[in-house]
This record gives structure tokens, C-alpha cells and sequence, in this order.
């Protein structure tokens, strides 16, 4: 509807029993979409997975939120995602992603629309898959998020949160592709690779300034972080509003999140 955004979801089942090996993904959006993300769950679920072929909106058409669908969202496992309507993404030679089919896909719409007129949502998600015996790497997903954040009124403010391998995996990294997202009162976010036992270490691997069209960061050969090594996340936002605002899932709330693959050790 106008002056309405509308964020959902849409579970959908694998007609197959065998674990599925990813290496492409594209998409393909129409004009408006804010974000396109696919998710999966696994035995943590339990029975929470959602009902196959129903749209679940996050919010009601009366603005309050569906406390079903909040609930559920807390069981989802990231897979992809994209805020450029045309996404075309292929892994490295012998490296993909490990699906377990028997837990579905439940794909993440969100449409803001700040025009007078009525708009239409559409999303195609294609994944393309590799021959088992062809697979030398298991991909993994990188996701980094901070809530912990306030942006005062009329100011401009920049945030910074590290995370280190040690805590967050336990053991090296190759890290092949990085991307970040936030709202629109992000301008400018930064990530750099910082080492524990060298404070004055501290390289910049990736930059983005337009926070609708973050770039997909390919890293070919892989970036090798070791133990000691973490990503330090560095977004500015200037809240050019009246109002106080914090991590949420609405467009006129912020984020502050990395998202990206890698694969660990020398598989």
C-alpha cells in the first residue's frame, strides 16, 4: 500500500531428500525492495518450522507486530541475501555451500513504498548446485551483528564493535566474500582486519557508502585470518531526525551487520 512498508516471509519445501552443494546464487528483484534474504532452520526448530506456501508478514496492515513470526525468526540460519536487484554470485572453484533440504528455505521479502500509489513486490531466488564429488570446501556463513547502539537526534555518530575469530569460530578462517547492511541514515560503513597482540594493526578490507547498494566484497585467493585476528565492524550514521533511534527491523530503525562466507583450515 502507500506510505507502507511490508516485510514477510514465504517457507517453501525441497522436493529432494539428499543433501544439497550450492555454488551459484542469483536473484532477481523488481524496483522498491529494500533487502531479499534466504534463510533455513535446523533440529533447534524442533516443530516451530512454519507452515510451507503461506505469506507471513512481520507486521499486520494495522501496523502491529505478528508475534508468530518474531518467534520464528529467532530459529532461522542465514544462506543469502542481497539488496542490489540483480545478484549474481558464484563461489570459488570447489567450494559450496551445505544444504540439508528436509529443513526448507523460507525467503525474506522487504518492500518499502514512500509513494502515493500502490506497488508490486516480486522476487525470483535461483540456486545453482555442484556435484558432491566435485566439492573440496564446505562453506560457512559469516554474520556479525551489533543492537547495542543509540543515534541521538540531529547529530552524527559512528559506531564500532569487534569481533574476534578465536571467540567467534575457534579456530582460522578463509574468508571469500563480505558484505554489510544497514538503513538509510548509514553513510558511510567500514570494516577493517585487526590483530589482538598489535593494537596499531589495523587494515581496511572493506568500504561502503551507499547503504541501499552495499558492494559484495570477492576476496580471491581467500583472506586468511588466524586466531589472534578479528574484523572490527566501523559504521557512521548522521540521524538527521527528531528522534532517538536504535537497532530494529524497520527501515526508519538502523543495523549495523556483516554478513559472508568462508570455509575453515586448509579443507
Amino acid at each position: 500500500p502507500p506510505q507502507f512498508e511490508r516485510e514477510l516471509f514465504y517457507f517453501v519445501e525441497l522436493d529432494t531428500s539428499d543433501f544439497v552443494y550450492v555454488n551459484r546464487v542469483t536473484t532477481t528483484m523488481r524496483p522498491g525492495s529494500h533487502h531479499f534474504v534466504l534463510y533455513t532452520y535446523d533440529e533447534v526448530a524442533g516443530n516451530n518450522l512454519p507452515q510451507p506456501n503461506v505469506y507471513r508478514d512481520i507486521r499486520n496492515f494495522d501496523g502491529s507486530e505478528n508475534f508468530e513470526v518474531l518467534y520464528q525468526m529467532q530459529f532461522q540460519k542465514f544462506i543469502s541475501g542481497t539488496q542490489t536487484r540483480l545478484y549474481d554470485y558464484t563461489f570459488p572453484e570447489g567450494v559450496a555451500l551445505k544444504i540439508d533440504p528436509s529443513y526448507g528455505f523460507d525467503l525474506n521479502l522487504h518492500y518499502a513504498n514512500y509513494s502515493n500509489d500502490t506497488i508490486i513486490g516480486e522476487v525470483y531466488n535461483n540456486f545453482y548446485f555442484s556435484d558432491p564429488d566435485e566439492v573440496e570446501r564446505i562453506a560457512e556463513i559469516l554474520q556479525f551483528i551489533n543492537q547495542d547502539f543509540e543515534l541521538l537526534p540531529n547529530r552524527e555518530t559512528t559506531v564500532n564493535s569487534t569481533f574476534w575469530i578465536e571467540d567467534e569460530f575457534g579456530s582460522p578462517v578463509n574468508i571469500f566474500q563480505l558484505w554489510a547492511h544497514a538503513h538509510k541514515l548509514n553513510t558511510e560503513f567500514k570494516i577493517f582486519r585487526v590483530k589482538q597482540d598489535d593494537p596499531n594493526f589495523r587494515e581496511l578490507i572493506y568500504i561502503s557508502y551507499d547503504w541501499e547498494h552495499p558492494p559484495l566484497m570477492k576476496y580471491d585467493p581467500s583472506m586468511i585470518l588466524g586466531l589472534n585476528e578479528g574484523l572490527e565492524l566501523e559504521a557512521t550514521y548522521f540521524n538527521s531526525t527528531d528522534q532517538t533511534v536504535s537497532f530494529g527491523l524497520l527501515s526508519t530503525d538502523e543495523m549495523m551487520a556483516l554478513f559472508g562466507l568462508f570455509y575453515t583450515g586448509d579443507q
